[in-house]
């Protein structure tokens, strides 16, 4: 291509994002979603929702945004927080690292910025939990500035817009839409354009039922109102999700008090707690898991492995989980000076609810108990 051609194709590209970014403005005003932190440039409120809203749908996390404020109204009460009362709040929500992360962040912003809320995008992508996406989405919400906010909906309207055969989930994907929105972005009010497309694609631009009819981008997308639409934004091949088997223990003594552990493996529960617990990468016949019990607990309690039971199936992001809860109620006391009793925290039943529990035992639990 020579200078005169790749000159035109740029101002091609130019053109087409300034009309693009004009639509989106234009859309915004009358149609954009009224949420709570959205009426606010305050930089603390909106890196809250952001860190809340990972992989959290709007209508789940509103309720924890308030939480969080009305626990956490400041950086710094936030940053003097123990780690098991963020976790606590953040219960339900899963995904617990980025709980850690938020309350690392605060500690690193009053430790490092005295408080303040650092205003270049650079000190925000440097902050635990922030990657890109979050560090564009309060560079411009909060301080104005010229940064996109590439999330899934965002990949979803360019792979559309663009007809982009290009993974999403690849370096060279990222690289590209990050680029395109840039395109966009620079031609406008970037908090508004950012927000747009996220709007668009939660709303209109949606997965499965393109509303292009509906669509301020549609005069310029590439597969409006073809079949073709539902095929973008193109992945590669997921990786096979890895099966692991939990066989959890709620054991109640002749005091009605139980067992609980604080779980010290470094994975996504790590700090939570969690019932007595068996971990197996493989199924586990009644004989074998009667014997890891007896080894682990005593006779005693092994002789419940066959009470009441609950099984339930529950999927992360990359592991699928196959829990099976025993409830059984043990004569003898818990002894926490003895071993195994020693290494557990133990609780009456009612205050169960005061400890930050994974979600895989939180969501199945209290059903399995009234029952």
């Amino acid at each position: 291509m020579g200078d005169k051609e790749e000159q035109k194709a740029l101002w091609q590209d130019k053109l087409l994002a300034r009309k693009i970014a004009t639509a989106l403005a234009d859309w915004f005003c009358k149609n954009g979603r009224l949420l709570p932190w959205r009426e606010t440039t305050d930089p603390y409120k909106i890196w809250l929702s952001e860190i809340i809203l990972q992989q959290t749908r709007i209508d789940q996390g509103t309720a924890y945004y308030f939480d969080f404020l009305k626990a956490f109204p400041t950086i710094e009460s936030l940053a003097q927080a123990s780690e098991e009362e963020v976790l606590r709040l953040w219960q339900g929500l899963g995904y617990y690292t980025r709980a850690r992360n938020l309350h690392k962040a605060a500690q690193k912003i009053v430790q490092e910025e005295g408080g303040v809320f650092p205003s270049s995008f650079e000190k925000i992508r440097a902050l635990p939990g922030v990657g890109d996406y979050t560090a564009g989405a309060i560079a411009s919400f909060a301080f104005g500035l010229s940064y996109p906010a590439v999330d899934g909906n965002l990949q979803r309207v360019l792979s559309r817009l663009y007809a982009s055969c290009e993974p999403i989930d690849t370096a060279a994907g990222k690289r590209l839409y990050l680029h395109l929105a840039h395109q966009i972005i620079r031609e406008g009010d970037a908090s508004v354009l950012n927000q747009a497309l996220m709007d668009i694609g939660a709303t209109v631009c949606t997965p499965r039922l393109p509303l292009c009819n509906s669509c301020p981008l549609e005069p310029f997308c590439k597969v409006a109102n073809l079949p073709q639409a539902v095929d973008f934004p193109i992945k590669k091949r997921k990786v096979p999700l890895k099966d692991l088997y939990f066989f959890f223990f709620y054991l109640v003594d002749g005091e009605g008090k139980i067992a609980i552990e604080k779980r010290k493996k470094k994975d996504i529960w790590q700090g939570l707690y969690q019932l007595p617990l068996i971990e197996s990468e493989t199924p586990l016949k009644q004989k074998e898991l009667r014997e890891k019990v007896e080894q682990m607990w005593g006779a005693e309690v092994a002789e419940h492995v066959e009470g009441k039971v609950l099984r339930a199936r529950h999927i992360l992001s990359h592991r699928r989980l196959h829990l099976t809860f025993y409830r059984s109620s043990i004569t003898t006391l818990f002894d926490d000076s003895k071993t195994p009793w020693c290494e557990y925290r133990l609780i009456s039943a009612e205050d169960l609810e005061q400890f930050p529990l994974p979600a895989a035992i939180f969501k199945y639990l209290p059903s399995f108990l009234e029952e």
